[in-house]
């Protein structure tokens, strides 16, 4: 695994499985990002085994998630919001 990498979703569901978590999220984030975007499909990722999901989500720094937690937006469709730019999305280190 290299650091500009992130974690794999073959890793990342055997985590989840480790920790009976039913639901997790790959997060794509910084250094990552122009990595990792390229396995976001929208969907439940194929790794997936029932009852354990897996989804790619995105962390944007100065989101909130010092307030909120990382959150899990099920359901997202498009991993670019409109007028996103690389600069706002994945590449904001505040």
């Amino acid at each position: 695994m290299k650091p500009v990498e992130g974690v794999h979703a073959e890793d990342m569901i055997r985590h989840c499985m480790g920790e009976d978590l039913k639901i997790g999220a790959n997060l794509t984030w910084g250094p990552c990002f122009d990595y990792q975007k390229q396995f976001f499909c929208g969907t439940v990722d194929k790794v997936s085994k029932y009852p354990y999901l897996l989804r790619y989500d995105i962390e944007v720094s100065g989101f909130g998630s010092h307030e909120s937690g990382h959150l899990c937006l099920l359901r997202l469709k498009e991993e670019f919001i409109p007028a996103a730019t690389r600069k706002t999305i994945g590449r904001d280190f505040a």
